[in-house]
């Protein structure tokens, strides 16, 4: 939660205010790349890396939807803001492909 306690919020779209939920959105946030929703590093403006891609070959191909799984498949994330606990939650669609929200195969933050 670096990114909260140095912005004092969690990563939003400027102009609709909503969470970035979208993973490639999300990861140029992250990363401090100015592209996405943090072009002109409108999310990120001190240009932070938050998180860093080391050693993952194709784990981040914007045009395949972000941040990707083993499986070739983005991962989802989701923020639960309910009572102030500002909780991050991130999980694979796992060895099937198909989102169980954390069910099946899927593997999560979690468990």
């Amino acid at each position: 939660m670096s990114y909260y306690c140095e912005y004092g919020e969690l990563p939003v779209d400027t102009n609709s205010r909503s969470l970035l939920t979208n993973n490639t959105d999300l990861i140029y946030t992250l990363i401090a790349s100015n592209a996405g929703a943090n072009a002109a590093n409108a999310q990120n403006p001190k240009s932070i890396v938050f998180f860093e891609l080391h050693n993952h070959k194709n784990a981040f191909i914007p045009s395949e939807g972000g941040f990707l799984d083993p499986w070739g498949n983005p991962y989802h994330v989701t923020f639960d803001l309910n009572n102030s606990n500002r909780i991050v939650t991130v999980w694979s669609s796992g060895p099937n492909g198909k989102d169980e929200s954390g069910q099946g195969d899927d593997i999560t933050s979690w468990r």
